[in-house]
């Protein structure tokens, strides 16, 4: 008899059970069995930030961006992609980071020093200035262009994680392509105010 496997429940018993529903019943289970995958999705990461373990915390943030994204190369998440990312799993994940940092790291804390840099969103601006003000931002997390000064502590700076490594890091930090990108998830929140969710932990 086939069982489900973490619960050990015989298939046929819960097709019983489930064929015994109508139809407003289907529509509730469904919206459960929803939010139940959505959260499941990041239980690794909410496993790795609550333990501290920030270099596979980073590594898994990475991995459930790229997936979420879309994208079509392994490991890198281009900027057409970065754009298409939902605000709500960008808040779930920067919810988590937030929450076990107590505040110190997380793409809002990103977001915020972008606006106090006098930053704006990607799509009003010119590369140029968007490439300068991105540089200032680097100064203020402590970036510094090498993977020697990712810090993986509570001591670096706020809003020194997540870092590059979420949109792929394949010739180091001071790949400007790859910081583009960065640049672009961090102001990408500032597109995402006006969802209801994220405006609310503006």
């Amino acid at each position: 008899m086939r069982k489900l496997v973490q619960l050990q429940i015989p298939f046929e018993s819960l097709l019983d059970t489930l064929t015994s529903l109508d139809i407003d019943q289907l529509y509730q289970l469904k919206d459960v069995l929803n939010r139940t995958i959505e959260q499941a999705k990041y239980n690794k990461l909410r496993d790795l930030l609550a333990s501290k373990k920030w270099v596979k915390a980073e590594q898994e943030t990475a991995a459930v961006m790229w997936k979420i994204s879309g994208s079509k190369i392994p490991g890198f998440i281009h900027g057409e992609y970065i754009k298409k990312i939902p605000c709500e799993d960008l808040q779930t994940i920067d919810n988590l980071w937030t929450e076990y940092s107590n505040g110190h790291f997380g793409f809002s804390v990103q977001r915020r020093i972008w606006n106090e840099i006098g930053g704006k969103p990607y799509d009003t601006q010119d590369f140029k200035s968007f490439m300068k003000i991105g540089r200032k931002f680097d100064i203020r997390v402590g970036w510094n262009c090498t993977l020697d000064s990712i810090q993986f502590s509570l001591n670096a700076p706020p809003g020194h994680l997540p870092t590059y490594k979420c949109v792929g890091v394949n010739g180091g930090v001071d790949n400007a392509a790859q910081r583009y990108h960065q640049y672009l998830l961090a102001t990408k929140l500032l597109n995402c105010k006006k969802n209801d969710s994220f405006a609310s932990s503006s």
